[in-house]
């Protein structure tokens, strides 16, 4: 039977009828499946009362903290356990490290697993998961060995990343536990192995979505808009980011009427059960002095409608940041980062790329921001650029921890770029274990520089590296990924590009290709897995269109498995075998998410998110 006819009908419509279309339009906040009795509590620890010895994630029992974790993606030594408190919490190494990661408490997780809490698997935004101790090149590749296993049904489309969190104590049993977020601000807790639990642990609707028309050629103000691919609502359009010590995701989602004002609101749910803590939500409202686009007496603020948050949340040395950029390139618009305090959702400062022109979003195909001891990294789309680095459009950026501006690169040809509307759109990453970072975006050049150095504006580039990528016809990057000194790169209309590092570059010609595939609009959405860098384990996994481009579109997608070592053919591929392994609709932008021998794939609604969205969960066969 096909994946998607698994749900009796009578359920299918159950689940909808509490969390979909009529939701949509009542207004009120949907309640969990059970109610928020013990809400934070956490349940008891895993551990045995002696102390439990510390894994991957520094599992601990009740007696003893967590012994240090493994080495992060980042590199570096991994951090000590945290303190064991009385509910048997435990150390567990930074699941998004940074540079070196550190020990902090968190909740108890069975040994040997990891979880995935943020975008792209750690806040350097390498891509990699190096803890995958299942799948294997071997594995993944022998015939009728790997394939679709279940599915999971949702309400709206899932922009954000499968985030993934093992050892969960929810309704009295332990469950690892994927969770969804989409475009009508529904949150989803699945049990993440089990193919007989289709329901979801628990689901809750955080606000009515935002009401979009799709008639902003001639009509203007809030609600009306020319894009195709977020309508008729929008709401949940970016990666939450998790607290595991805290038991906590924070999210943003978008809410609003036609004609009347919108907001953005930053929520801290409870990880256990859906429910808001105290103080959430918050409204998204920050200004900063300028005369910029849009400015009002000498302020430049915030607009609800106007502006979206489609980075990945990032949580980094105490603070929270989150990256803003436009809806729909309605201007007036700016680029923004806002940093918050977790414990109370105050906003603790706001950094704006262009107070004093325009544009200079920060969007970045839905990568997070990136993060390290050296600062927080982001790109910005087209729009005003000055060589001061006052306005900071078309610029890979550095802020300090406090939220102010650090250092910036912007590309000598920024002027042919802006009219070609040439966005940096494929964010930072930081190259573990160096001082460098790479970026890139639709023009198809990786500029590589080092991250306390990236030299500002020259007449001639001054950074320490450009590769321009072999490209196709109306080539864009949209993410980078790297592992074991290889940096992967697949553009649209364009085939794999592999680039070895070493002694501090790049290889300025391809190590490696794949031009079996030339997908459209995003080009392919890439990850690794592996056990460290043992040979034979590390896979690149990649979400592609199959037909068509989604560049303000829905178009049917695909999953293709490469070995990463010499990703020349395929080692599996979801259209070989579509009866059993069909993907649906690409998820623009949403990285497949390895944990724990799965495959945790998002695909979107048919229509625009007027039909039902889909998980899709890959692993072994026998």
């Amino acid at each position: 039977m096909p994946q998607d006819l698994r749900w009796p009908l009578a359920i299918v419509l159950v689940l909808l009828a509490a969390c979909g279309a009529e939701a949509r339009k009542s207004g009120g906040t949907q309640p969990t499946d059970e109610d928020d009795a013990g809400a934070g509590g956490g349940g008891a620890g895993l551990g045995g009362k002696a102390g439990g010895s510390g894994g991957a994630n520094g599992a601990a029992g009740q007696a003893g903290g967590g012994q240090g974790g493994q080495t992060g993606t980042g590199g570096g030594t991994g951090g000590g356990g945290g303190a064991a408190g009385s509910a048997g919490t435990s150390g567990i190494a930074d699941a998004g490290a940074d540079k070196p990661p550190s020990g902090e408490a968190g909740v108890p997780t069975p040994v040997g697993q990891f979880a995935v809490v943020t975008n792209r698997y750690d806040n350097l935004r390498t891509g990699s998961n190096p803890n995958e101790k299942i799948l294997t090149v071997a594995k993944v590749g022998a015939p009728d060995a790997f394939g679709l296993l279940f599915s999971r049904q949702y309400d709206g489309n899932p922009y954000g990343q499968p985030l993934f969190v093992p050892g969960l104590m929810i309704k009295g049993a332990v469950h690892n536990v994927v969770f969804i977020v989409t475009s009508t601000n529904n949150v989803y807790a699945f049990d993440a192995d089990d193919p007989a639990a289709v329901m979801p642990l628990w689901t809750r609707q955080l606000a009515p979505p935002a009401d979009v028309k799709t008639d902003g050629a001639t009509v203007k103000g809030n609600g009306h808009t020319i894009c195709l691919d977020m309508f008729p609502f929008v709401g949940i359009t970016s990666t939450p980011v998790i607290d595991v010590a805290k038991n906590r995701m924070y999210v943003v989602s978008k809410e609003g009427k036609v004609d009347m004002p919108y907001f953005n609101k930053l929520h801290a749910i409870d990880l256990l059960t859906g429910a808001e803590t105290p103080g959430s939500p918050v409204t998204m409202d920050a200004s900063v002095p300028g005369t910029g686009a849009g400015a009002v007496n000498g302020m430049v603020k915030l607009d609800g409608w106007k502006h979206m948050v489609r980075p990945g949340l990032l949580l980094h040395k105490g603070a929270l940041y989150i990256g803003v950029g436009s809806h729909c390139d309605d201007n007036p618009y700016h680029g923004w980062v806002l940093s918050y305090d977790p414990d109370t959702l105050k906003l603790n400062s706001a950094f704006n790329t262009s107070p004093n022109g325009i544009r200079g979003a920060v969007w970045q195909s839905g990568v997070g921001l990136a993060a390290n001891d050296n600062g927080i990294y982001f790109t910005t789309g087209n729009g005003d650029s000055t060589p001061d680095g006052k306005a900071l459009s078309l610029s890979v950026v550095r802020l300090n921890a406090n939220n102010t501006l650090g250092d910036w690169f912007t590309p000598s040809n920024v002027v042919s770029l802006n009219s070609g509307d040439q966005d940096l759109t494929g964010g930072v990453l930081l190259i573990p274990n160096s001082n460098n970072l790479v970026a890139s975006g639709k023009e198809c050049v990786i500029y590589l520089m080092n991250q306390l150095n990236m030299t500002h504006f020259n007449a001639k580039d001054a950074i320490t590296q450009e590769v321009a990528v072999p490209k196709g016809t109306l080539p864009e990057i949209h993410n980078l990924t790297y592992w074991n000194s290889r940096l992967y790169v697949w553009p649209d209309n364009t085939g794999l590009r592999v680039y070895v590092y070493a002694n501090g570059k790049l290889g300025n010609t391809p190590a490696a290709t794949y031009d079996g595939r030339m997908p459209g609009h995003p080009g392919g959405t890439l990850v690794v897995s592996s056990n460290g860098e043992t040979p034979g384990t590390g896979i690149l996994w990649a979400a592609v269109t199959t037909n068509g481009d989604s560049w303000h579109s829905i178009a049917r997608g695909g999953l293709v498995a490469l070995d990463a070592m010499n990703p020349t053919m395929p080692l599996w591929d979801s259209t070989i075998n579509s009866t059993r392994d069909n993907l649906g609709n690409l998820a623009k932008f949403s990285p497949p998410t390895v944990a724990n021998g799965k495959v945790y794939v998002n695909s979107f609604a048919t229509a625009n998110a007027s039909s039902p969205a889909f998980l899709r969960v890959y692993g072994l066969l026998k």
